[in-house]
């Protein structure tokens, strides 16, 4: 009986180990995917205040023109 326990203790600890490795691999993915996800909202951003400017540029240069 002494055995079945330390093999139940040894059966536990790795599954306890391969659930660490699995969770840290989740985490580290999911990191990941907020980074890129992070890192395209800036991109977005950045694209949308440099089109809003562009735009306002050429309605300056069209109306000092036509003005």
């Amino acid at each position: 009986m002494n055995e079945d326990k330390g093999k139940q203790k040894v059966a536990s600890i790795f599954k306890l180990t391969s659930d660490i490795e699995t969770s840290t691999d989740i985490k580290k993915v999911l990191e990941s995917t907020i980074l890129s996800s992070k890192v395209e909202l800036t991109l977005c951003e950045v694209l949308g205040i440099a089109k809003k400017e562009f735009h306002k540029v050429i309605i300056d240069s069209e109306k000092e023109t036509c003005g």
